[in-house]
């Protein structure tokens, strides 16, 4: 017949279901178990069951627990039929008692954390405690036939008792007990040892970040201890392979600042650094904390300052700690990728700034502009890059008639850059104005070291006057064109003029005198003059006298000329700080009562320097005469002494700024014949009184004791 059966367990015993039995009126069933283990089949009980009744269950007991049995069981019944029926045998392991358990123990210097895993099933309640330094801390129980989870419990060391409370450094017993719930017997227990460590709280981070300082900040610790600890500082730069120590800070027992600063200063600007410190206890290192910074560039601002048509002076400002610095200057156009270098300039003083000339530049172009800031004994590491944009001017220039005579006009181009490193070539053109095409002129060339911002060509052998409609005589008009060139080659600029000769009046031309220099020193003047309308001819032979007077009516003759100078006639003076006044009588061949005057210029020979506004302590007023003055002394001195170098000294107009680039050219000029000991000056500085006395003392050291 079919039946079910069903078992359950305990560690000492297994009850066996069979179910699903008929009932039987009159006969009654007697079941015989059995069980076996270890190879032998025992007999372990009869039940019988009275006529009526169906199910049936018996219970195994005096088992072992956790061993596996084989039970069975024969039926039979009171009936005549003989019958007899067998079930099983059944596999069946009684439960085990608990065998299992995982435990783990660490602690911090604020809490110990217990945990267990791992435990086993069973079918009975079960107690788990967790403890150790005076007794358990905390119970669990585990329902019957649930599998455990992880079991954990943190116990903060400030819930014990100050007495019972464990200190950093101390090592304790700790325990997990597993125990039945009903009798409490012990099914379990693990134990272990846990040493509390020290506090290790520490944190770390940079701050008052400069170019060549960082403070290392240390937080966070916690105080009052009743140990001694300490900080061991430690850096690590761009150049170093491990860390070095730098300091050290003793932390008393008791103590409560948690807070300590280390600044650290002479670090290369624009550089990695890294940073540790370690915290030390009774027993040595508890814990280190590390961090990294980067030094700030050094400071400074690029500027562009006297922007000219070919050069810029770069202006670097701003610098702090300047001396053992190296700046290298470079430039590119806009449009290029790569950067040219303009020269290298070692700081050698703590100034906060230092300007450098760019010069060879292109025109109305856009510039890119890169100081570069090095170390002057590493120059492979960059402390700052500052950059600045600026365009080039165009090349200016006005046209102007300066002079016109019947048969000549002369032409001046003012404003000119000064400050330029390349050859000025001016190709001069001109026709008359009713005519279709120029007539090439000649041309002139103002050399880069001229400092000339003007340059003036005569244009000569012109038509004197024109037939108007009327048949009067009329100015001829004339179409004048200069095209300047860069260096021979570019074309830089062309202007365009008209202008118109005058009528001629005889045929004696008039002199002109347009300036009159003297070397300082010396009894001699360049007096500088032309007459264009020089003629020489079988009708007229044109003859000069140059005139001096001391007091500008009575005039001497001292030095006949028949042609107009190239550029100048030299002319010999009688004695230094006396009022001259010099002019030019032109003419004709055989004497006469007709003649022309010149202009007349004054003329007062200096044999000793004097700026004559200038005055130790007082304001300087430099006025542009004696400027120029000086510049045409210095030029002298350079070609008495065979020095070929390119100065860039500038001549300046009556109300013009001297600059310091400028005085610097006229300075560098000056040294190289006679040391004046005075500093070269930087953007934005004044000139100052004493520098130009020492200059004037440079002019007044006399020849003989050079």
């Amino acid at each position: 017949m079919p039946v079910n059966h069903s078992y359950t367990v305990t560690t000492n015993s297994i009850t066996w279901n069979i179910t699903g039995f008929t009932s039987l009126s009159k006969y009654k069933r007697t079941f015989n178990y059995f069980i076996a283990y270890d190879g032998g089949m025992l007999d372990a009980g009869t039940v019988v069951r009275a006529a009526g009744t169906t199910d049936v269950s018996f219970t195994y007991t005096g088992l072992e627990a956790g061993k596996t049995y084989e039970i069975s069981c024969s039926m039979f019944t009171d009936s005549d039929s003989g019958n007899i029926y067998e079930y099983g045998p059944l596999t069946v392991t009684t439960e085990s008692l608990v065998t299992t358990m995982n435990f783990s123990a660490y602690a911090t210097a604020r809490a110990v954390i217990l945990s267990t895993y791992g435990i086993n099933q069973a079918t009975f309640l079960r107690r788990l405690e967790l403890g150790g330094k005076n007794g358990w801390w905390d119970i669990f129980l585990i329902p019957a036939n649930t599998t455990p989870s992880w079991r954990s419990v943190t116990f903060n060391l400030t819930e014990f008792a100050e007495v019972y409370r464990p200190k950093e450094g101390e090592t304790i017993n700790v325990y997990a007990e597993l125990q039945k719930d009903d009798t409490g017997e012990p099914l379990l227990r693990r134990e272990s040892t846990v040493t509390i460590p020290y506090d290790d709280s520490i944190f770390i981070r940079a701050t008052n970040i400069t170019d060549s300082a960082i403070t290392v900040n240390v937080y966070g610790l916690n105080g009052n201890k009743e140990y001694e600890r300490s900080l061991r500082w430690y850096r690590k730069g761009p150049e170093d392979s491990d860390y070095i120590q730098i300091s050290a800070t003793q932390i008393q027992a008791g103590s409560g600042v948690t807070t300590f600063n280390t600044p650290l200063s002479s670090l290369k600007a624009n550089s990695a650094y890294s940073f540790k410190v370690e915290l030390i206890g009774p027993e040595g290192l508890i814990t280190s904390v590390t961090t990294t910074a980067n030094t700030l560039e050094v400071p400074g601002k690029l500027s562009v300052d006297n922007i000219g048509e070919s050069a810029v002076t770069l202006i670097l400002s701003g610098l702090t700690n300047a001396i053992g610095r190296t700046v290298k200057w470079l430039y590119k156009k806009s449009t290029d990728t790569a950067y040219v270098a303009a020269g290298t300039t070692e700081l050698t003083s703590n100034a906060s700034s230092v300007s450098k000339v760019v010069s060879g530049l292109i025109n109305e172009t856009v510039y890119n502009f890169k100081a570069e800031i090095y170390d002057a004994n590493d120059s492979n590491h960059i402390l700052g890059i500052k950059t600045a944009i600026a365009t080039t001017q165009r090349q200016v220039a006005i046209m102007a008639l300066e002079s016109a005579t019947s048969v000549s006009l002369r032409v001046v181009l003012r404003d000119m850059e000064t400050n330029v490193n390349y050859d000025k070539y001016i190709y001069w053109y001109i026709k008359r104005s009713t005519d279709a095409n120029y007539t090439d002129a000649g041309y002139d060339v103002v050399t880069a070291d001229s400092g000339a911002s003007s340059q003036s060509h005569l244009f000569t052998g012109l038509v004197s006057s024109t037939i108007g409609t009327s048949g009067e005589l009329q100015e001829a008009a004339y179409d004048v064109r200069a095209v300047i060139k860069k260096d021979n080659a570019a074309t830089m600029a062309t202007l365009n003029g008209t202008y118109a000769t005058t009528l001629r009046d005889s045929d004696i031309p008039k002199p002109v005198i347009t300036e009159a220099l003297q070397v300082i020193g010396e009894k001699k003047v360049e007096l500088w003059w032309e007459a264009p309308e020089h003629v020489t001819s079988n009708e007229a032979y044109v003859h000069y006298d140059i005139e001096l007077s001391s007091d500008g009516e009575d005039y001497t003759l001292i030095r006949t000329v028949d042609q107009p100078p190239q550029d100048y006639s030299e002319v010999q003076l009688p004695a230094f700080d006396v009022k001259y006044y010099l002019r030019i009588k032109s003419y004709p061949d055989g004497g006469g009562t007709e003649a022309k005057l010149s202009n007349v210029v004054e003329v007062m020979l200096t044999e000793d320097f004097d700026w004559e506004t200038v005055s130790e302590g007082a304001p300087c007023v430099i006025r542009a005469d004696k400027w120029n003055l000086l510049i045409r002394y210095i030029r002298k001195r350079l070609s008495d002494y065979g020095i070929t170098s390119a100065y860039e000294m500038s001549r300046v107009k009556a109300g013009q700024v001297v600059t310091a680039y400028g005085f610097n050219q006229l300075l560098a000029a000056c040294n190289a014949f006679y040391a004046t000991g005075i500093a070269s000056k930087q953007a934005g500085d004044a000139i100052r009184a004493a520098d130009l006395l020492k200059l004037q003392e440079a002019v007044n050291y006399k020849e003989e004791t050079l």
